[in-house]
């Protein structure tokens, strides 16, 4: 995922959401959304007390970062592990993520990258596929439901697709995880067995 051509395209979207955040109300006017865009729907008191609770926390990281947000600078060595494992407040998400997978530098070392992979994976196969599954991708998201969404949601997936055509496009982007003999399945269950295994 840190890819020039996927880490340009994430940019992209995440400008482009910003505009969407917040708790706002949906098409019908009544329910609210959380921070990402999806609906509020009758909430049980408990999931509201786990949801003030949240915004509590997410408030008390907020100002923790606040100083280095000001500034333009990530925390240095253990801290800043301490810090994104507490919690990264959802605005500056993009911002920590862009410096710490290397995504920023990956962009800067290859411009024009994600253009050019997004003109050579309108040539693909995969778009079919691609065009049948946008609708049907988060349809009660407030942003990616929306025309703005769909064209940002279609454009990384092309332009992975062009970056990567051995891939191409499926659904979770790993090559062989719906293969007969589940080869995908059992990889990522070994990663996941192997993350666990070094936490315990």
């Amino acid at each position: 995922m840190s890819s020039t051509a996927t880490s340009a395209g994430f940019a992209a979207m995440q400008q482009q959401q910003e505009q969407h955040q917040g708790q706002e109300v949906d098409q019908q006017g009544h329910d609210q959304q959380d921070v990402y865009g999806f609906p509020l729907v009758n909430l049980t008191p408990q999931q509201q007390a786990a949801q003030a609770a949240c915004a509590l926390h997410e408030e008390r990281r907020r100002v923790k970062w606040q100083a280095y947000n000001q500034q333009q600078h990530l925390p240095a060595g253990a801290k800043l592990k301490r810090y994104c494992r507490k919690g990264v407040p959802h605005e500056l998400r993009f911002w920590v993520w862009w410096h710490i997978s290397g995504a920023g530098k990956a962009a800067a070392a290859a411009p024009g990258h994600y253009e050019f992979c997004l003109d050579k994976g309108k040539e693909q196969p995969a778009v079919k596929q691609i065009e049948l599954d946008l609708p049907r991708t988060f349809p009660r998201h407030s942003w990616l439901s929306g025309p703005e969404g769909q064209v940002a949601l279609r454009n990384v997936l092309t332009a992975y697709a062009g970056h990567n055509p051995d891939v191409g496009y499926c659904q979770v982007l790993y090559p062989g995880t719906y293969a007969p003999n589940l080869d995908g399945c059992h990889v990522e269950m070994g990663c996941l067995g192997h993350l666990l295994k070094q936490k315990q």
